[in-house]
């Protein structure tokens, strides 16, 4: 799977780690779709946004309103990311397998484990 043109070095490691994961799992079967593909490089894009901020932000004043905005964006872009990532294109979160997953976003998967390990034990107690 060949990385599009125009992507930076971060671009180009994701593509590269993404495309290395596809090939070790379910013996390559699993492949990726046009609308995936390019679901992907936009991910990669936003991986060069954020390899862009953080060198802005090199040896900035953090306490600058323009570093913050930039702090911000970069917030805003790792979001991005993990949504492209996780949410569009379903890769694992390392979640344990035992978690159900039908019917559930990613979110509200680490939202329910989160709930079993802090309430589980006191669920159990006042069974």
């Amino acid at each position: 799977m060949r990385a599009p043109v125009g992507l930076g070095a971060d671009g180009r490691r994701l593509w590269r780690s993404v495309a290395a994961w596809l090939s070790e799992h379910e013996g390559g079967a699993i492949t990726l779709d046009p609308h995936e593909r390019e679901i992907l490089a936009e991910a990669c894009r936003v991986a060069d946004r954020i390899a862009g901020i953080r060198d802005a932000l090199d040896g900035a004043d953090l306490t600058d309103a323009g570093s913050i905005r930039l702090l911000a964006e970069e917030r805003q872009q790792r979001a991005a990311l993990a949504s492209l990532l996780v949410s569009k294109l379903a890769f694992p979160t390392g979640m344990p397998a035992d978690v159900p997953s039908k019917g559930t976003t990613p979110r509200s998967r680490r939202a329910q484990t989160a709930a079993r390990a802090r309430w589980g034990d006191q669920r159990d107690e006042a069974s």
